[in-house]
Protein backbone atom coordinates (compact mmCIF):
# COMPACT_ATOMS: atom_id res chain seq x y z
CA UNK A 1 0.00 0.00 0.00
CA UNK A 2 1.37 3.70 -1.10
CA UNK A 3 2.17 5.53 1.97
CA UNK A 4 1.93 9.59 1.95
CA UNK A 5 3.19 12.38 4.25
CA UNK A 6 0.61 14.36 5.67
CA UNK A 7 1.25 18.02 7.15
CA UNK A 8 -0.76 19.28 9.58
CA UNK A 9 -0.88 22.03 12.36
CA UNK A 10 -1.32 21.42 15.66
CA UNK A 11 -3.00 23.75 18.35
CA UNK A 12 -2.70 22.83 21.56
CA UNK A 13 -4.91 23.83 24.26
CA UNK A 14 -2.51 22.74 26.96
CA UNK A 15 -1.22 25.83 28.90
CA UNK A 16 -0.22 28.54 26.54
CA UNK A 17 -2.15 28.28 22.77
CA UNK A 18 0.88 27.42 20.23
CA UNK A 19 0.29 26.32 16.71
CA UNK A 20 3.34 23.65 15.36
CA UNK A 21 3.54 21.48 12.55
CA UNK A 22 2.32 17.95 13.45
CA UNK A 23 3.46 15.20 10.61
CA UNK A 24 1.20 12.03 9.68
CA UNK A 25 2.06 9.47 7.85
CA UNK A 26 -0.82 7.88 6.25
CA UNK A 27 -1.46 4.79 4.54
CA UNK A 28 -5.14 5.17 3.03
CA UNK A 29 -5.45 8.58 1.14
CA UNK A 30 -3.43 10.28 -1.01
CA UNK A 31 -2.60 13.97 -1.04
CA UNK A 32 -1.65 16.66 1.95
CA UNK A 33 -3.98 18.39 4.40
CA UNK A 34 -3.38 21.36 6.63
CA UNK A 35 -5.47 22.08 9.57
CA UNK A 36 -5.78 22.74 13.70
CA UNK A 37 -5.15 20.15 15.81
CA UNK A 38 -8.49 19.73 18.10
CA UNK A 39 -7.75 17.01 20.36
CA UNK A 40 -6.72 13.16 20.20
CA UNK A 41 -8.74 10.33 21.94
CA UNK A 42 -7.74 7.33 23.67
CA UNK A 43 -7.67 5.03 21.08
CA UNK A 44 -5.17 7.60 18.62
CA UNK A 45 -7.90 8.99 16.62
CA UNK A 46 -6.83 12.93 16.00
CA UNK A 47 -9.14 15.44 15.76
CA UNK A 48 -8.47 18.71 13.12
CA UNK A 49 -9.97 21.85 12.03
CA UNK A 50 -9.66 23.33 8.63
CA UNK A 51 -10.51 26.82 7.33
CA UNK A 52 -11.50 27.63 10.75
CA UNK A 53 -14.67 25.84 9.84
CA UNK A 54 -14.94 22.00 9.49
CA UNK A 55 -13.47 18.97 11.85
CA UNK A 56 -12.29 16.33 10.73
CA UNK A 57 -10.77 13.23 12.36
CA UNK A 58 -8.38 10.91 10.92
CA UNK A 59 -8.39 7.43 12.61
CA UNK A 60 -5.34 6.14 14.00
CA UNK A 61 -5.41 3.45 11.59
CA UNK A 62 -4.93 5.77 8.70
CA UNK A 63 -1.73 7.34 9.55
CA UNK A 64 1.78 5.68 10.47
CA UNK A 65 2.38 8.15 12.77
CA UNK A 66 1.67 12.29 13.92
CA UNK A 67 4.57 14.82 15.62
CA UNK A 68 4.62 18.34 16.52
CA UNK A 69 7.50 19.93 14.55
CA UNK A 70 8.63 21.99 18.04
CA UNK A 71 8.82 20.45 21.53
CA UNK A 72 5.98 22.02 23.13
CA UNK A 73 6.79 24.64 26.16
CA UNK A 74 5.41 22.52 28.95
CA UNK A 75 7.79 19.38 28.29
CA UNK A 76 10.67 22.16 27.58
CA UNK A 77 9.51 23.56 31.00
CA UNK A 78 9.57 20.17 32.70
CA UNK A 79 13.34 19.52 31.17
CA UNK A 80 14.81 22.81 33.26
CA UNK A 81 13.35 21.45 36.67
CA UNK A 82 15.21 18.04 35.09
CA UNK A 83 18.86 19.73 35.30
CA UNK A 84 17.66 21.43 38.55
CA UNK A 85 17.69 18.51 39.60
CA UNK A 86 13.77 19.08 40.91
CA UNK A 87 13.10 15.44 40.36
CA UNK A 88 10.29 15.12 42.16
CA UNK A 89 8.17 18.04 40.20
CA UNK A 90 9.33 16.91 36.91
CA UNK A 91 8.61 13.45 37.38
CA UNK A 92 5.06 14.47 37.77
CA UNK A 93 4.84 16.84 34.98
CA UNK A 94 6.15 14.29 32.53
CA UNK A 95 3.56 11.86 33.90
CA UNK A 96 1.05 14.16 32.94
CA UNK A 97 2.43 15.24 29.64
CA UNK A 98 2.55 11.59 28.39
CA UNK A 99 -0.72 11.86 28.76
CA UNK A 100 -1.02 15.00 26.96
CA UNK A 101 1.28 14.65 23.77
CA UNK A 102 1.91 10.74 23.70
CA UNK A 103 0.14 10.66 20.04
CA UNK A 104 1.93 13.60 18.74
CA UNK A 105 5.70 12.79 19.21
CA UNK A 106 6.18 12.62 22.46
CA UNK A 107 5.60 9.50 24.45
CA UNK A 108 8.84 7.50 24.43
CA UNK A 109 10.76 10.65 25.66
CA UNK A 110 8.42 11.29 28.53
CA UNK A 111 8.52 7.60 29.54
CA UNK A 112 12.40 8.05 29.44
CA UNK A 113 12.40 11.22 31.40
CA UNK A 114 9.63 9.73 34.01
CA UNK A 115 12.06 6.77 34.38
CA UNK A 116 14.81 9.07 34.94
CA UNK A 117 13.52 10.86 37.79
CA UNK A 118 12.23 7.93 38.82
CA UNK A 119 16.34 6.44 39.10
CA UNK A 120 17.06 9.77 40.43
CA UNK A 121 14.77 9.90 43.56
CA UNK A 122 16.35 6.14 44.44
CA UNK A 123 13.11 4.17 42.88
CA UNK A 124 14.52 2.08 40.75
CA UNK A 125 11.80 -0.44 40.97
CA UNK A 126 9.30 2.18 39.85
CA UNK A 127 11.62 3.58 36.93
CA UNK A 128 11.97 -0.32 35.87
CA UNK A 129 8.10 -0.75 35.67
CA UNK A 130 7.44 2.33 33.75
CA UNK A 131 10.41 1.21 31.33
CA UNK A 132 8.60 -2.64 30.78
CA UNK A 133 6.01 -0.86 28.27
CA UNK A 134 9.47 -0.41 26.04
CA UNK A 135 9.44 -4.20 25.81
CA UNK A 136 6.62 -5.07 22.53
CA UNK A 137 6.91 -1.06 21.73
CA UNK A 138 6.86 -0.95 17.97
CA UNK A 139 9.17 2.84 17.09
CA UNK A 140 7.17 3.42 13.63
CA UNK A 141 8.85 7.33 14.08
CA UNK A 142 12.28 7.78 13.19
CA UNK A 143 12.59 10.51 14.97
CA UNK A 144 11.75 8.79 18.09
CA UNK A 145 14.68 6.17 18.00
CA UNK A 146 17.16 8.49 19.93
CA UNK A 147 14.40 8.44 23.11
CA UNK A 148 13.43 4.99 22.45
CA UNK A 149 17.12 3.65 22.36
CA UNK A 150 17.49 5.94 25.82
CA UNK A 151 14.49 4.03 27.30
CA UNK A 152 16.63 0.84 26.93
CA UNK A 153 20.13 1.73 27.49
CA UNK A 154 18.45 3.00 30.92
CA UNK A 155 16.96 -0.26 31.47
CA UNK A 156 19.94 -2.12 30.96
CA UNK A 157 21.48 -0.01 32.88
CA UNK A 158 19.02 -0.59 35.87
CA UNK A 159 18.65 -4.03 35.69
CA UNK A 160 22.43 -4.51 36.02
CA UNK A 161 22.33 -2.21 39.53
CA UNK A 162 19.42 -4.37 40.83
CA UNK A 163 21.03 -8.11 39.66
CA UNK A 164 18.49 -9.13 37.02
CA UNK A 165 21.67 -9.87 34.81
CA UNK A 166 19.90 -12.23 32.90
CA UNK A 167 17.01 -9.15 31.54
CA UNK A 168 20.03 -7.25 31.27
CA UNK A 169 21.48 -9.82 29.00
CA UNK A 170 17.90 -9.79 27.42
CA UNK A 171 18.04 -5.95 26.41
CA UNK A 172 22.01 -5.75 25.43
CA UNK A 173 21.43 -8.22 22.84
CA UNK A 174 19.04 -5.86 20.70
CA UNK A 175 21.53 -2.82 21.26
CA UNK A 176 24.26 -4.98 20.55
CA UNK A 177 22.85 -6.17 17.47
CA UNK A 178 22.04 -1.93 16.10
CA UNK A 179 23.84 -0.69 13.27
CA UNK A 180 24.98 2.69 15.93
CA UNK A 181 28.40 1.86 16.98
CA UNK A 182 27.17 4.15 20.20
CA UNK A 183 24.87 2.00 20.66
CA UNK A 184 27.29 -1.32 19.96
CA UNK A 185 29.95 0.07 22.38
CA UNK A 186 27.54 0.89 25.17
CA UNK A 187 26.26 -2.90 25.15
CA UNK A 188 29.88 -3.98 25.55
CA UNK A 189 30.65 -1.59 28.70
CA UNK A 190 27.33 -2.63 30.17
CA UNK A 191 28.36 -6.58 29.61
CA UNK A 192 31.69 -5.89 31.71
CA UNK A 193 29.75 -3.98 34.37
CA UNK A 194 27.72 -7.26 34.92
CA UNK A 195 31.06 -9.53 34.94
CA UNK A 196 33.04 -6.86 37.50
CA UNK A 197 29.95 -7.29 39.59
CA UNK A 198 30.60 -11.05 39.09
CA UNK A 199 33.82 -10.83 40.48
CA UNK A 200 35.50 -11.51 36.94
CA UNK A 201 37.53 -8.71 36.49
CA UNK A 202 39.77 -9.94 33.74
CA UNK A 203 36.65 -10.63 31.76
CA UNK A 204 35.52 -7.61 32.41
CA UNK A 205 38.33 -5.87 30.78
CA UNK A 206 38.27 -7.59 27.59
CA UNK A 207 34.69 -6.59 27.34
CA UNK A 208 35.57 -2.53 28.10
CA UNK A 209 38.94 -3.22 25.11
CA UNK A 210 36.66 -3.58 22.56
CA UNK A 211 35.20 -0.16 22.43
CA UNK A 212 38.49 1.13 23.91
CA UNK A 213 40.50 -0.16 20.73
CA UNK A 214 38.38 -0.87 18.16
CA UNK A 215 35.81 2.16 17.89
CA UNK A 216 36.93 5.26 16.58
CA UNK A 217 37.49 8.56 18.59
CA UNK A 218 34.29 10.21 18.18
CA UNK A 219 32.26 7.15 19.82
CA UNK A 220 30.64 8.93 22.38
CA UNK A 221 30.88 5.53 24.64
CA UNK A 222 34.74 5.33 24.14
CA UNK A 223 36.33 7.90 26.79
CA UNK A 224 34.16 5.79 29.52
CA UNK A 225 35.28 2.27 28.00
CA UNK A 226 39.25 3.84 28.26
CA UNK A 227 38.44 4.79 32.08
CA UNK A 228 37.10 1.62 33.07
CA UNK A 229 39.77 -0.22 31.76
CA UNK A 230 42.32 1.94 33.19
CA UNK A 231 41.01 1.70 36.35
CA UNK A 232 40.21 -2.02 36.57
CA UNK A 233 43.28 -2.88 35.09
CA UNK A 234 44.91 -0.76 38.12
CA UNK A 235 42.87 -2.68 40.58
CA UNK A 236 44.29 -5.96 39.35
CA UNK A 237 47.66 -4.41 39.74
CA UNK A 238 48.43 -4.56 35.54
CA UNK A 239 50.90 -1.40 34.95
CA UNK A 240 49.08 -1.40 31.15
CA UNK A 241 46.40 0.72 33.22
CA UNK A 242 48.99 3.59 32.84
CA UNK A 243 48.82 3.50 29.15
CA UNK A 244 44.73 3.74 28.67
CA UNK A 245 44.56 6.50 30.80
CA UNK A 246 47.56 8.36 28.63
CA UNK A 247 45.18 7.49 25.82
CA UNK A 248 42.21 8.99 27.68
CA UNK A 249 44.35 12.09 28.79
CA UNK A 250 45.59 12.84 25.43
CA UNK A 251 42.46 12.24 23.20
CA UNK A 252 39.95 13.31 25.52
CA UNK A 253 41.74 16.20 28.01
CA UNK A 254 37.92 18.26 28.54
CA UNK A 255 36.27 14.89 29.44
CA UNK A 256 34.70 14.19 32.79
CA UNK A 257 36.24 10.78 32.63
CA UNK A 258 39.88 11.94 33.33
CA UNK A 259 38.71 13.19 36.87
CA UNK A 260 37.77 9.55 37.64
CA UNK A 261 40.94 7.99 37.07
CA UNK A 262 42.84 6.30 39.70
Amino acid sequence: MKRHVFTLAALFLFGAVTLQAVEVLVEKKEGQARGEYVSSDPNGDIALKQDNKFTIKIKAADYKYARLAKTPDEILAADKKFDAQKYAEAMADYKNLYNAYKFVGFDVYCIYKESACLEKLGKKADALARLKIMDTYQCLDPKKLPDFFDCKKLQATLLIDTGKFDEAFKVLTDLGNSNDDNLAAFSFIARGDILSKQGKKKEAVLKYMVPALIFPQQNTERPKALLLVANTLKEMNDNRSTKFAEILKKEYADSPQVKELK
